[in-house]
């Protein structure tokens, strides 16, 4: 299953596409009206929008749970997603700035997470031999 790196870089990659950035709503069609994030006529998002719609497809989770995931994309980020999108005057590369620094984040906590399991591995096999 993805993990939240894999999340966070589908979402980035999603509105790096051109034009497939959104602000104001989560998600809009070809005709720029706007949509559900998970539907299939979505083509473009919002960065909430946009993470939502990976978890889903990434994670198979369903969408009201996907939701639940903008306590991790906020925490990461540092802030909350949905005004910082929708600052009047913001930009698609600011927007991707901020997913590629939740992304560093999150993998630095992958990180320290693997770090401490193998300390806890060795740990437990030093004990097993005492």
């Amino acid at each position: 299953m993805a993990d939240l790196v894999d999340v966070l870089e589908r979402a980035r990659d999603m509105i790096s596409q051109p034009n497939a950035w959104e602000q104001g709503f989560e998600a809009r069609d070809v005709n720029d009206v706007p949509v559900q994030y998970w539907a299939g006529a979505a083509v473009k998002w919002c960065a909430f929008g946009a993470f939502c719609r990976a978890a889903v497809d990434l994670q198979g989770i369903y969408p009201d749970d996907a939701y639940l995931k903008r306590i991790d994309l906020e925490r990461l980020a540092g802030f909350p997603v949905t005004r910082f999108n929708d600052v009047p005057g913001r930009t698609v590369e600011e927007v991707i700035a901020m997913f590629d620094t939740a992304i560093q984040r999150a993998k630095d906590e992958r990180y320290d997470l693997s770090l401490e399991r193998a300390r806890l591995e060795q740990e437990r096999a030093l004990e097993a031999v005492a």
